[in-house]
């Protein structure tokens, strides 16, 4: 009986593990259970990212830690740690932290949760990728996108498309989901954005949660290509930046970063590979239950 059970406890556990086997990035904000007065300075402790966190800033832009983190009901993934609030009453803020990963090539995927608290026309609060050596942009992930009242918007470079679908609504969390094909390729690819409110996620996961349907479900959609090489390594960085653009007050918080090569690294989708494996786990466990009941009778 112990054997089935260790047995199937392995199982268990390396289908769990299999699921997230290619996660690139996770930042989850675990910086201590108190709020502070800047991201700035911070050294990192999250997977695939590497030394202190740095910002810009213009016009009482600033950013903040806060101890509560971001949640997306009990069908996402585990969620940990506290949020970081971006804030531009006018101007901008930037925050940045280096990336250490090796070089990435074919389809990039990337998560994170987003709740603005103030929204402005033509405001942005956008997740992206700058070359540190040039700084050139690319695979920027906008919850509210700088060229669209109140909508998100997404670049395989620095150009953005934005979304047909209506505006963000304050105060609500979104999961902002984004794909980038044949990433590290000469010819470039094509960015696809699926941002989703919590019903729309809920819908999306009770039906398969299948990478098909994302466009189908998605509260919000929006695509992009570029014809020239953009790059996902630790020659790069993430940054978070919020500006109000046109005026007035930009603000809101950003929490739950992944990256990876596979849906399933970003959100909540059980490959069918480990489905089997916990399948089979918990037939053992079921054959040893009743293998010990008939041993006791």
């Amino acid at each position: 009986m112990k054997k089935i059970l260790t047995t199937a406890s392995y199982l268990i556990g390396f289908g769990a593990l299999s699921l997230q086997a290619s996660l690139l990035v996770y930042e989850g904000n675990n910086y201590g259970g108190v709020d502070l007065n800047s991201m700035a300075g911070i050294t990192t402790n999250a997977t695939g990212l590497t030394g202190d966190y740095s910002q810009t800033f213009a016009s009482g832009g600033l950013t903040r830690y806060k101890e509560a983190g971001l949640s997306f009901g009990s069908n996402f993934l585990s969620t940990s740690g506290g949020k970081v609030l971006m804030y531009a009453p006018s101007g901008y803020v930037t925050l940045n932290i280096n990336l250490d990963v090796s070089a990435v090539s074919g389809t990039l995927y990337s998560s994170y949760l987003g709740q603005m608290t103030s929204i402005v026309s033509n405001g942005l609060f956008a997740q992206r990728v700058e070359k540190i050596s040039d700084g050139v942009q690319s695979f920027v992930s906008e919850l509210d996108g700088r060229n669209v009242t109140s909508g998100p918007a997404v670049a395989y470079g620095n150009v953005t498309s934005t979304t047909v679908d209506g505006p963000i609504v304050a105060d609500e969390t979104y999961l902002v989901l984004a794909r980038f094909t044949n990433v590290g390729g000469v010819s470039g690819g094509v960015a696809d954005q699926f941002v989703f409110n919590l019903d729309d996620y809920d819908s999306w996961f009770t039906a398969g949660a299948e990478e098909g349907n994302l466009g189908t479900y998605a509260t919000f959609t929006a695509s992009n290509s570029l014809g020239t090489q953009r790059d996902f390594s630790s020659l790069s960085k993430i940054q978070y930046s919020t500006s109000p653009l046109g005026g007035g007050q930009e603000s809101g918080y950003i929490d739950e970063l992944r990256y990876g090569t596979t849906l399933a690294d970003v959100v909540a989708v059980p490959e069918p590979s480990s489905l089997l494996l916990m399948a089979g786990g918990m037939l053992l466990v079921g054959f040893g239950a009743i293998r010990g009941r008939s041993n006791r009778a």
